[in-house]
């Protein structure tokens, strides 16, 4: 009978009205799953919240989506399959209308909770509709335009999102979907058919009750276990709690309810089995990655809310047409998708780093842009694909485009030098292929000079008794054994210049065989070969070498200049990120403290902070020697001779505390010193590599200090052109320079 009746209703043309009212409300519930993701941010600052909990906005949506789902069988036979989908659209917009009125996180968090229990409910009920309102040879067609909103929706809800967020109206990433659940609830009440439930349905509470605390639990262990480790108390016990309840359910499903609300023998069928564990994958895969890729994109590259959404654009609009080919529907969208094939234009811009929106884009877009290999694997569920580094380092070694499949790409993060652990970043890395052999997007460079870090360099030095040939042969053992410069007691590298031997050819740079460059990348992260050390120099932690070293596309570099000696370049970029962070940090009439304000990077912090308009700078130093030369260069208001690592020494020292701190110092135990000296309200930047941030973090929370502090990132905009031009515009800090390392 209910083929007859799907027949029917396909044949008057009703069935594509039940699919446009579905659509309509669907098509609501999977947008909000991403249209709040580029918001994270704003939310954040709203609300004035940590990441851990505002994370629950997204977390606590996709909970009750989850929990919900199953529910929405028995509520649909209960009282009716219509009635049900058209009052969970209508508590969807009611639900969405408080989020947007929500005056706490506390209270946007619960609404979005019963945004996800009523999307939850509207989703699996609006697919059976479909499937009871088309035969089996046309639901291939109606399925295959339903597609367009199952995964349109989170392609576009980042761009959506991002729009209202940069016109400062982020609320109405809520109030979008009243007017949508209007028009939905008014074509769901005209164009549904009537369904009528049944009083003989039986309601599973202990189904519902277990599976509520067991996914509960495992999600609250999961979120805390960011903050409090993954072996806590708290975060084992509700990961128990959750395995626990999980194991009760499956018992009542498949023991005790009489009509259980998960159905768990189905997964006796492989093929469902299969289905199910593909899906989960893959949503774990695009889901994880919609949430991650918007925070990295507006926090670390600085993108607006808009722009972070554009430039996840290609990843789902890749996913929508791989789902379409793949759906195995029959109808004019799947066909349309399977015969269109590649769009070579639009690929090759994307995978060059253009978008039609934003214009040329730099190396980090291109790897973002071409998260269609993921994409394309999250639909068609061949690769593995999930967060799993190993895959990770899979796709990256075996990454092409179209336009350039004859060259050999290498990842353009590098994991494709990586020998172990395999899969992990080159930074963390214990070992990576120093082969000279370069890919087609990196760059050999034949190396003069190493610049080792500061930290590292005084560590081997130690260990070799400042005996400069057992330095030399540290640091070719570190070498040799890593493929990398990379201490393994400090974890810092350092930098080098060299001459550039070759560029892949898939790679736009503007650098060319013969040109001297300086790498702006740790050497912790560059593979290098060392054939021979020819000189250490300890005074200027430099050591003249003859090798090779390859930059990887995301890798920055500067070039030489010809006004200032290579040796000298070396030294001021080696810590380039230094001033260029104070000329940010500093405003005109604050009072700055700089620990280690004698060495390399105090000298260069010390003019860039007085040049921004300090009104007092302080420069505090351990040794005579670099007291001396701070006081040559003459930057600082006041000089302080004393340890760093003396808290209470420094604070008192310092006196009335100030505004921001730089802490330069390359040992450790410094952290709280900087702390005590600072205001509640002002800012530490931490530019060493002996700096323990669980230390420093620590320590604040100790003395009740909300000081901001700041890891030390050794790259910004313009810091290699910022740093070598204040060493043209002051002769007293270049003379200095000179006379140290040059």
């Amino acid at each position: 009978m209910d083929s007859q009746v799907s027949t029917a209703a396909s044949r008057s043309g009703s069935g594509w009205k039940v699919l446009t009212a579905v659509v309509f409300g669907v098509f609501m519930v999977i947008l909000d799953s991403t249209v709040v993701n580029v918001a994270f941010k704003t939310l954040q600052e709203e609300y004035a919240a940590n990441l851990n909990l505002t994370q629950w906005v997204l977390s606590v949506y996709t909970m009750a989506l989850g929990i919900a789902t199953p529910l929405s069988g028995f509520l649909g036979d209960r009282f009716g399959e219509k009635r049900v989908f058209i009052a969970s659209i209508f508590l969807f917009g009611l639900s969405s209308l408080l989020c947007g009125l929500a005056p706490s996180l506390g209270l946007l968090i619960l609404f979005r909770a019963l945004q996800g229990a009523a999307g939850g409910v509207a989703t699996p009920l609006g697919t059976s509709l479909l499937y009871k309102a088309f035969p089996p040879e046309d639901r291939g067609a109606a399925m295959g335009v339903f597609g367009i909103a199952l995964v349109a929706a989170p392609a576009l809800g980042p761009i959506l999102g991002g729009w209202l967020v940069d016109l400062g109206h982020w609320r109405w990433i809520f109030y979008i979907n009243v007017p949508i659940a209007l028009v939905g609830t008014l074509l769901g009440s005209l164009w549904l058919p009537s369904s009528t439930g049944s009083r003989t349905a039986r309601f599973d509470p202990l189904g519902l009750l277990f599976s509520s605390a067991g996914l509960g639990s495992l999600l609250y262990a999961a979120s805390q276990a960011s903050d409090l480790g993954w072996t806590a108390p708290e975060v084992v016990r509700f990961f128990l709690i959750g395995a626990v309840a999980l194991l009760i359910f499956a018992l009542v499903e498949l023991f005790v309810a009489r009509e259980p609300l998960l159905d768990l023998r189905l997964f006796g069928n492989r093929a469902f089995l299969v289905a199910i564990l593909t899906g989960w994958v893959s949503v774990l895969a695009l889901y994880g990655a919609e949430f991650l890729m918007p925070l990295y994109l507006q926090v670390l590259r600085g993108r607006t809310a808009l722009e972070a959404g554009v430039l996840l654009l290609p990843a789902g609009e890749r996913v929508h047409v791989h789902l379409l080919r793949l759906a195995g529907g029959t109808g004019p969208g799947c066909h349309a998708a399977r015969m269109a094939g590649p769009d070579p234009a639009a690929e090759q811009g994307y995978s060059r780093g253009r978008c039609p929106f934003l214009g040329a884009q730099p190396p980090s877009f291109r790897h973002i842009a071409n998260f269609e290999g993921p994409a394309a694997g999250v639909s068609a569920a061949g690769p593995p694909f999930s967060s799993s580094p190993r895959w990770w380092h899979g796709f990256c070694n075996s990454r092409r485009t179209r336009s350039d499949a004859a060259m050999t790409m290498g990842c353009p993060y590098g994991t494709h030098r990586v020998l172990e652990p395999a899969g992990s970043l080159p930074q963390p890395a214990w070992r990576l292929n120093d082969d000279p052999k370069i890919y087609d997007n990196e760059i050999l460079i034949d190396v003069q000079r190493l610049n080792i870090d500061s930290a590292s360099f005084r560590q081997i030095s130690e260990e070799a008794g400042g005996d400069p040939d057992r330095i030399a042969a540290i640091i070719r053992r570190i070498v040799a054994e890593r493929g990398k410069m990379h201490n393994p007691v400090t974890g810092s590298g350092g930098m080098l210049i060299g001459t550039v031997r070759e560029v892949g050819p898939a790679l736009n740079a503007d650098v060319r065989p013969g040109d001297r460059i300086a790498t702006l990348v740790s050497l912790s992260l560059t593979p290098l070969r060392i054939k021979a050390i020819h000189r250490v120099l300890p005074e200027s932690d430099q050591v003249e070498v003859t090798g090779t070293a390859v930059l990887f596309e995301t890798g920055i570099y500067a070039k030489l200049p010809d006004d200032i000696p290579d040796n000298l370049a070396l030294a001021a970029l080696d810590v380039c990120g230094a001033p260029a962070q104070t000329a940010r940090l500093v405003r005109p009439g604050d009072r700055v403290l700089i620990l280690g304000g004698g060495g390399k990077s105090g000298l260069l912090c010390s003019y860039a902070a007085r040049r921004a308009g300090a009104a007092e700078v302080i420069c505090f130093d351990y040794s005579e020697e670099s007291m001396a030369r701070a006081r040559r260069l003459g930057a600082a208001h006041r000089y302080i001779q004393g340890d760093a690592r003396d808290a209470l020494g420094v604070m008192r020292a310092v006196g009335e505390k100030v505004d921001l701190t730089l802490s330069l110092v390359n040992v450790p135990g410094a952290e709280l010193g900087a702390i005590l000296a600072t205001k509640p309200t002002g800012k530490i930047y931490f530019f060493s590599m002996a700096t323990s941030f669980t230390a420093a973090a620590l320590g604040a929370e100790g003395v009740g200090s909300q000081v901001e502090m700041l890891i030390g990132n050794g790259y910004y905009p313009g810091h290699a052109d910022l740093t070598l031009n204040l060493l043209r515009e002051s002769p007293e800090l270049r003379a200095l320079f000179e006379e140290i390392y040059a």
